[in-house]
Order: C-alpha cells, then structure tokens, then sequence
C-alpha cells in the first residue's frame, strides 16, 4: 500500500513539473506581443539573459539590474591571442556590483595558436571573479584548416580551461555550423546556440540528438540600460535557458571538470611561409569583413526598423485622420439633427404656449362675460329684492293701517261683547252651582258602589254562619 502511495505521488510530482515545462515553453514561444525576431522586444517579454561587448558602451548596470528576466550576463573578454575586449572590466564590474550572475567568453580565433589565445583570457579573466563556466565562442568561417584540425583546437582550448577554472566550458555555436564543422563527441558539451529565425519561433534542433542549453534568439533585444553605440543603439543580444536548466546549471562549482576529457593539445602556431601570411591575412579580412558586415547588417535592419515603424505611424496618421474626418462627419451630422430636431421642438413649445395663452385668453374672457353676466343678475336681483321689501313694507303698512282701524272698531264691540260676557258668566255660573258637578256624580256614585259591596259582604257572611251552625246541628 505504501509502495503504490509513493508511486502515486511520483506520478503527480511528475505531471506538474511537465505541465510548468510547458507552460514556460509556451510562455517562451509566444510572447504577448512581440516574435522572436526582436523587433519588439521590450523587458516584460520572457528572456533569461544577455551577452553584451563593447558594442554595448556605456550600459546602464543599475537598469539592467532592475529587470527581473535578467539572470546571468556573458561578458566578451577576448578574441583571438592579443585583443581584449575595451569595455570588459566595465561590464564585468558593473554587473557584479549588481550581482548579476557573470561569465566570460573568449571569440575563438584559427589564425593564433591555442596556447596564446588561453593565455590572452587567462590574463584577462580572473577565476575569483567568475560565477558562470567560461564560453568559447566559435563562429569564424575554416579558411585553410581541415574540420578535424578545428575540433582538436577547440577541444584543446577546453582543456585548458578544465586545467585552469577546474570546470567544464560552455562553447557557443551556430546551428548549422555545429553540423558541418563538430562531430558526435562535442554533443555531450553545454551549447549556447544563437538562431534568429525571424517570425519563426522554432527552436534550435542540433545534429546527433545534442541538447541546447541557451538559445540566443535575438540579437536586436532592447531593455532599459542599453545604449549601444552609434548605427546600432539600443541593440542586446537576448537569451533563454532551455526547460529544466537553470542559472545553477552554470555555475563553475556546480561543473566540476569531469576525468577523461582530457585531449591532445593542438597548437595552431603562426608560421612565416607565405601561404600561411596569405592565410592570416585573409583571417583577419574576413573577421574585419564580418565585423562590417554585422554593423552594416545593425544600421540596414535598423533603417528597415525606421522605416517599417514610419510606414507604421503614417498608416497610423491616416488612419487617425480617416477616423478624425467620420468622427467630425458624423458629429456634424448629429449636430445638424439636433439642431433640426431643437427647432422643432422650439416650434412645438411655441404653437403649445400660444395655443395656451388663447385658450386663457378665451377662459378669461368667458369668465368676466359670465362674472359680469352674474353681477347683471344679481344686480336685478337686488332691484327686484328691494323692490318687492318696498311692496312688502307698502303693503304691511297699509294692512297695519287697517289693522288699526279695525282695532278700534273691534275694541268698542269687545267693550260691548265682554260686558255681555260677563253677564252670561255669570248666569252660567250661578246655574253650574245650583247642579252638581260631574266630579260630584263620580264620587256619589263611587260612595254608592262601596256601601253596595260591603251589604253583599255582610250578607255572604252571614249565610256562610249559618251554614256552619247548621252542619254543626246535624
């Protein structure tokens, strides 16, 4: 049980370091923005590195430092047994001071023999200030040595540098020339392979199954810090560790010099022959040649950069125009609908603010013609009012005038009638009293009735004892 538990968690362990592989593949291959032709490469695109020489003058260390893609840095230091580098210990101190991880290379050179060469970078570069396996850069065209007599130097150089540093070199190579001038014995080296493949992102696949261990896929990265020099300003060569390899990988205490590599020197001696001066002589031709051609290869692609990028703004220009003009056309015309559509409703709210006033104007009028239709009204009104309280008051008193007269004329027969009255009274009266009155007769005839009932009493009673005496009897 616990045995199949570990290899479950093996499995998963494994998975994810795939899946981070290749998420940081993907994230390698297509930046956001930007190929890998460095046209636009700016410091948040994903690089590891850069390689910088003298074409790099007066680069900003403290910038660099700043960006945090910046991992190691390789310096060039020398080039073939007497040339070194002009701005080497700047660079070198700049990044050490900024504790970018640094190592040197040294431009691999057949015109000079290897021993002078090594002794050159050995004077020049310092083991004790040294964080990456020395780089030996090979990429000059073979004139007049055979393929075999390159390798031999090349591992002769490699030697040396085991012999000295005590660690296994780093040897810069372009793909092809890998191919056509190594064998099989240098795929067990650490390569840093430089291929700009223009919008091509694929990566560097090297003959007998070799593994890169840097690819150097720009030559024309730009990230703050670099001001270059003039015709190629701004200009740095960019580049990224393959998945699974870090800046440890190439730390010197971490590549001892492995037992057995040891190789035959090979020493590449100037001679005086003619020939071989011919030889040297068109050695440095070509090198000078390449040097121009390089600079001359930075000032073309930066014009054609110039270009592409005024093209760009031009196009940007009109574009910015174009939508300027619809944008002024169609603004024009909104304003011209609104402008239309203001005067109508201005129209509108004037026709609804007369038609409004009439209309108060017409209730206005109705109202005082029916106010004074109604003051004419209550006018008769009042007239006829007071008219009829005048008939009314006329009529009261001419009734109060009769009133009077018949007054007078009924106080003297009241005179009359109330002395008649009186007579009758009483008359009427002494007779009343001579005849009893109905009170009289009710209470006369109540009397009777109770003397009636107390006989019936007195009766019954004395026919109930005598009943008694008789039943007594028998």
């Amino acid at each position: 049980m616990m045995r199949l538990r570990h290899i479950i968690l093996a499995l998963i362990c494994l998975a994810t370091l795939c899946a981070s592989g290749l998420d940081r593949r993907i994230k390698k291959l297509t930046p956001i923005g930007a190929d890998r032709s460095g046209r636009t490469w700016e410091s948040h695109l994903p690089y590891d590195g850069i390689d910088v020489a003298r074409y790099q003058k007066g680069a900003d260390w403290a910038k660099i430092a700043a960006d945090k893609n910046i991992k190691y840095a390789y310096i060039k230091a020398t080039e073939g047994a007497n040339r070194v580098d002009e701005c080497y210990t700047y660079h070198l101190n700049g990044a050490r001071k900024h504790h970018i991880k640094v190592g040197s290379y040294h431009f691999f050179s057949m015109k000079s023999s290897v021993t002078a060469q090594f002794a050159n970078f050995k004077r020049t570069v310092h083991k004790d200030k040294q964080d990456l396996i020395p780089m030996i850069d090979v990429e000059l065209k073979v004139v007049g040595f055979t393929r075999k007599q390159l390798q031999d130097s090349v591992k002769a150089f490699a030697d040396l540098i085991r012999e000295h540093y005590g660690c296994e070199p780093l040897i810069y190579v372009g793909m092809n020339y890998f191919k056509e001038n190594f064998d099989k014995s240098f795929a067990d080296y650490k390569l840093f392979i430089p291929r700009y493949s223009g919008n091509d992102d694929i990566e560097p696949v090297l003959a007998y199954g070799a593994k890169w261990t840097i690819w150097q896929f720009t030559q024309e990265g730009r990230i703050p810090g670099i001001d270059g020099i003039p015709g190629i300003e701004g200009n740095v060569d960019l580049s990224c560790l393959n998945d699974g390899v870090t800046v440890n990988d190439l730390l010197i205490k971490n590549n001892p010099a492995r037992k057995g590599k040891s190789h035959k020197k090979t020493e590449v001696a100037p001679v005086t022959k003619p020939e071989a001066k011919n030889r040297d002589q068109r050695a440095d031709r070509e090198h000078e040649e390449t040097e121009r051609e390089k600079i001359e290869r930075f000032k073309r692609e930066k014009a054609e950069r110039e270009k592409a990028d005024k093209d760009e703004r031009e196009r940007r220009e009109k574009a910015e125009k174009d939508k300027a003009k619809a944008d002024k056309e169609a603004h024009e015309k909104t304003e011209k609908e609104l402008k239309a559509a203001k005067q109508k409703a201005e129209k509108e709210k004037k026709e609804r603010e007369k038609a409004a006033r009439e209309k108060a104007e017409k209730e206005k009028k109705e109202r005082e013609k029916a106010e004074k239709e109604k003051k004419e009204r209550e006018k008769k009104e009042r007239e006829k009012a007071e008219k009829e309280k005048k008939e009314r008051e006329k009529a009261e008193r001419e009734r109060a005038e009769r009133d009077d007269d018949d007054d007078d004329k009924q106080d003297k027969a009241t005179v009359s009638t109330t002395a008649a009255s009186t007579a009758a009274k009483a008359k009427t009266k002494a007779k009343k009293a001579k005849q009893p009155s109905t009170r009289d007769k009710q209470r006369a005839a109540a009397r009777n009735a109770k003397s009636g009932k107390k006989s019936a009493n007195s009766t019954g009673t004395k026919r109930k004892t005598n009943k008694s005496s008789a039943d007594n009897d028998d």
